[in-house]
């Protein structure tokens, strides 16, 4: 249903029927949830947002990190989200 790219700092969230891109997110790492519902997107400040990839709705924003977001993932049930960051933390 969607597609999500990243070039450089910035993550686009397309429509795969059309290409069209809904949404754009300055980010330096991202994470779709296993059910598609849910994209979590790291950035330099070291904020993870979660959003909803159809409506763009913010979930949640989570102060994970004091630097920049190195990668995210999903867990394969969905419910957990882990994070790596340049202050060498990793979180769950």
């Amino acid at each position: 249903q969607y597609l999500i790219r990243q070039q450089g700092d910035v993550i686009d969230v397309l429509r795969v029927s059309d290409w069209t891109r809904l949404r754009q997110y300055p980010a330096t790492a991202f994470a779709l949830s296993p059910a598609g519902d849910r994209l979590a997107v790291g950035d330099r400040d070291g904020v993870i947002r979660v959003v909803e990839p159809a409506t763009g709705k913010l979930l949640h924003e989570i102060e994970a990190h004091t630097a920049k977001v190195y990668a995210l993932a999903f867990s394969p049930d969905g419910q957990t989200l882990a994070s790596a960051g340049r202050d060498c933390a990793v979180r769950a």
